[in-house]
Parts: structure tokens; sequence; C-alpha cells
């Protein structure tokens, strides 16, 4: 890493790529090297900016006296710049984006139409990744001779002025084929002097970090939506080069923002391509009809194993094929002489388990302090969370003893069991105890010795369980009762038996879980390559 620089930096591009967001990390630093002046070499023969910016301010001066375009009130705000300022090249310049705009444009909030008729109305969705994309968001106006002013030219830059906070400042350029419209109410339009700034230039600049930085502390919040007023905008400073850098700039950061997105792109079809030959390869092991074809396919596994598991993501599949395997009795086949078979007639798990429905303690009895209640938000995968707690008193929790848990209790949400990452199913700890069981969570009770509860806790996370829930509807919320999961088939084998499967999972499922973690660690490091490289060609 020694002697890193942008040349050495660029030439080793893809190779540092195996970081998570690594693509989305280059195009930040290919964006700061732009406003930096380190993404092209100076030219002493370029009219400096100073210069430049002279020439805007006589344009400015005259196009007002010309009554052509409106005197645009300087900002009053004063931004803390310490933390923004950083040396530039010889040539560049700090300026104000009042001083370069000509005028700001802001369209009219008025109901448009999804029909193609009137001219096209550019709102926050027709912005995409520093793009106007026109497949989206269809939006037309009539009466565009009331609205002229709002009409959009190309080399216009668009930024957006209102949407949710992680989505505000999006940008783009407004082009010769994007055809005829106007700016949305929730965006602004920025004219330049196209001669003298270059319009792409300014929208690498909306989109680096030293945009960004300027951009929250000046953001106006409101519940689920945040916006940057016109004198905000005038108020933000960006560093400026001579014109003829300005298209240099442009045409490199063009150039590799393309390479990040092949690279990206590669990255996804690659991704795309390992988990869906894991997914194959897996499903012809779970269905396989014969000992010889699962020995064949368990074999293509191994031989291809490096492979197949050479991503993180790849790994919660494995996790499923292994429990599904086991809970089918396929790891564990041999019995003691004195095991006795499964049971033959068909078992339900109210055969063995019973589920406890929490109790509808009131909200008006809680405390800050006392006994935890187990609601739904408490259970994560395999553990539980106390970051969101509601306790009761010990005196009232006294007059509930039927509903305490006690250590190594399996619990279940009742409520959404199965979100995007999993089953919200858990043990209850040691260091969980004492609490009690709320409404809409359910502790399952065992009725017999003949269930391991460990087997029980693995077979609740296979997807012989998973995949027989089907979640109703309980006053619109994903609901599953306890009825409905007493009446899902089980048949465990004999308790010997249980156990060994238990002990081969825990072996199979620590191995993942290590794997996981290495691959997990090998990307972390990536990562770290990759911000030592950023850094060190950022104060080259």
């Amino acid at each position: 890493m020694r002697g890193m620089n942008v040349e050495t930096f660029f030439e080793n591009f893809e190779l540092l790529t195996n970081a998570s967001n690594a693509v989305d990390k280059l195009r930040e630093v290919v964006l700061q090297l732009a406003v930096r002046g380190k993404l092209v070499s100076q030219d002493s023969e370029d009219e400096s900016a100073s210069l430049l910016l002279q020439k805007v301010q006589a344009r400015k001066e005259f196009l007002i006296k010309e009554g052509k375009i409106k005197k645009i009130k300087e900002s009053k705000l004063t931004i803390d710049v310490d933390d923004i300022i950083f040396s530039l090249p010889n040539g560049w310049c700090w300026e104000n984006l009042s001083k370069l705009v000509l005028q700001i444009k802001r369209g009219p909030s008025l109901k448009c139409n999804q029909e193609g008729l009137g001219i096209r109305y550019i709102t926050s969705g027709n912005l995409l990744n520093g793009k106007l994309d026109l497949s989206a968001d269809f939006k037309f106006l009539d009466g565009f001779d009331k609205i002229y002013s709002c009409r959009l030219y190309p080399g216009d830059v668009i930024l957006n002025c209102v949407n949710s906070l992680e989505k505000l400042g999006k940008s783009a350029v407004f082009r010769e084929e994007h055809g005829d419209a106007i700016v949305g109410f929730n965006n602004y339009a920025l004219e330049l002097p196209k001669d003298l700034i270059f319009p792409d230039y300014i929208q690498i600049f909306f989109q680096s970090f030293v945009f960004k930085k300027q951009l929250v502390p000046l953001t106006k919040e409101a519940i689920n939506q945040a916006s940057i007023a016109t004198r905000e905008v005038n108020s933000f400073i960006l560093p400026i080069p001579p014109f003829a850098e300005q298209k240099r700039i442009v045409e490199k950061c063009d150039r590799l923002l393309i390479v990040c997105d092949e690279i990206e792109k590669r990255q996804q079809q690659r991704q795309a391509s390992l988990l869906k030959m894991n997914e194959g390869a897996i499903f012809q092991l779970l269905t396989a009809q014969t000992p010889d074809d699962f020995h064949h396919h368990w074999q293509r596994i191994c031989n291809n194993f490096d492979l197949l598991y050479s991503i993180p993501e790849t790994i919660p599949k494995l996790r499923q094929a292994i429990l599904q395997l086991a809970m089918q009795g396929l790891f564990v086949t041999e019995k003691a002489n004195n095991e006795q078979n499964a049971l033959s007639q068909p078992q339900k798990v109210s055969n063995f388990v019973k589920v406890l429905n929490g109790y509808a303690f009131k909200s008006e009895w809680f405390l800050v302090n006392g006994i935890k209640l187990l609601r739904n938000a408490n259970i994560g995968h395999g553990f539980l969370r106390w970051d969101d707690t509601a306790r009761i008193s010990p005196e009232q929790a006294s007059e509930f003893q039927r509903f305490k848990l006690g250590e190594g209790d399996i619990v279940i949400s009742l409520d959404r069991p199965i979100i995007n990452t999993g089953l919200k199913l858990a043990k209850v700890s040691k260091n969980d105890l004492p609490c009690l069981l709320l409404q809409r969570v359910g502790k399952f009770e065992f009725l017999t010795n003949e269930v391991d509860s460990d087997y029980f806790f693995w077979w609740l996370q296979s997807p012989i369980f998973i995949n027989s829930i089907d979640p109703g509807r309980s006053n619109g919320v994903p609901h599953i009762s306890s009825k409905q999961i007493e009446a899902i088939p089980f048949n465990p084998p004999p308790l010997a038996e249980q156990k060994r499967i238990v002990a081969k999972v825990d072996s199979l499922l620590s191995l993942c879980d290590a794997l996981e973690a290495k691959l997990k660690a090998a990307r972390d490091s990536s990562t770290t390559l990759m911000e030592v490289a950023a850094r060190q060609i950022l104060v080259a």
C-alpha cells in the first residue's frame, strides 16, 4: 500500500472491489478526486477560475440591466467552512453558488395528468442516479403558456429540494434529447452561463461530499420530509476550476463512473449466478429420490464447495438445507439395538407440545422499572433483545405466575412470525430473567419427555415448520394462532436419535458460522484496504 497514488489506484481499480459496497466507495473516491483537482492534471495555459468568475459577474450584470433575469438575493446564512474548505490547485478558487447561477427556477404546484397531455412535468421521481430518467413517473401539465418561466433548457441543472432526508439533493442535467419540459414544484432548475460554467461539473459537485456536508445542516426537517429553501441553495460554496479543466474533469469522471457501473454489473451477475447455482445444487440434494442420488448430489456440492460458498450470501441457504436434511433423518441413520422406531401413526405438534399465549397486560400498568414483559418486538432470531422494554411492578407480576418464563423456554412471535431476516423465535436465557409472557407471544410447553427441547428448537427453524406457517390476518397484522401451530404435522424420531441429530446439526451449523465469519472477515479486510488506498490518494 506504500506509495499509492492516483495512477496506481486506477491501475488496480477492480482489485479493490471485493469490499462491502466497494463500487459505491469507488464512485465516492472518483467524485472527491474530481472536486479536489486530483482527477486530471492542470494546464498552466488554462484561463484561471478567478478571471472566469469575473466574466460570469459581468454577464449577470448585463442580463439584469436588460431585464432578462432578476438579481439573486445573496444568502445571509453563514456556513462553517472550516470542515469543508481544503487547499485547491493553482488556477482554482472557492465561490458561492449564487455567484455562478443566472437564475433559479422552481415549478408550480399544480395537478398533473399521466395521459401524455400537455408538457412533461419533471418530478423528483425522474432523478435517478445522477441522471434524468423519463421512463419513470410520467406526469404532464396542461396550460404551459401560463407557466413559461418554468421551462427547462438544455444545460439546466435540476436539484431536488423536497424529499425524504436520504433522497434530498438528487440532481441531474437537463439535455436537448429530453424534449420540452418544465421543472416540478419539488425541484429547482439552475440556469448557468454554459459557455463559462460547465453544467456537468456542477452536477459532479452536487454528487460530491463537499455538497453533502453542507446539505445536512441547511436542511429543514418535518414529518417524513426534508427541504432546502432557495436561500440555502444560494449559500452553498464549491471549488471552481478553469473552464477547460471543468470539461476534462467531466470527461475523465464519466469514463471512470462507467467503469464503476460495469464492475458493479459484473459483481451483481456473479453473485446472482452463485446464488442460482447454490439453490439449484441444494434443490437437487433435497429432492433426491434414492440414497445413490443423494450421495451423488452431495458429492457435487463437496467438489464445488469453494466456489458455491465463496460469498457469505450463500450461507443461509446452506443452513436451511442442513436443518431440512437433519429433520428428514438423512444425517443420522444408525439406531442402537434398544431404540424403538418412531411412532407409525401421523402425529401433530399438539401431541407433544402446547402453545401458551401471553397475557394482555394493560398498558397503564407499565413502569420504567420492574419485571420485564416479553413482547414480540423483543424476539430476535434465536435470542431476546431488550432495547425496548415494558415492565410492571413485582407485586403485580406475582399475580401472573402462570406466564412466568424460565431459562431454556422456547418462545415465538405470533404477530409477524416471519420477517425478511427470518423466523422470530428464541430461547430464554438466564440473563433474560425475570420476565413474563405478553399477549401475541407464544411459549412452547412440553407435554411429554419424548421430545428433546433442542431438537424441537431446530425443527421450528427448519423449512419443514417455516413452510407450514400460513399467517392469517389479525387487525391488519400478519398473525399465526397457537391452534395453527399445534395442528402442524410433527413426527419426531426416538429420543436418542433426536439427540444425535442435535449434535450433528450443532456441529454443522458451527462450521457454517465459522465459514460465514471468515468470508465476512475477508470482506472487512478488503474494505480496510480500500479505505487506506482512498485516504492515501486523497492526501497525496
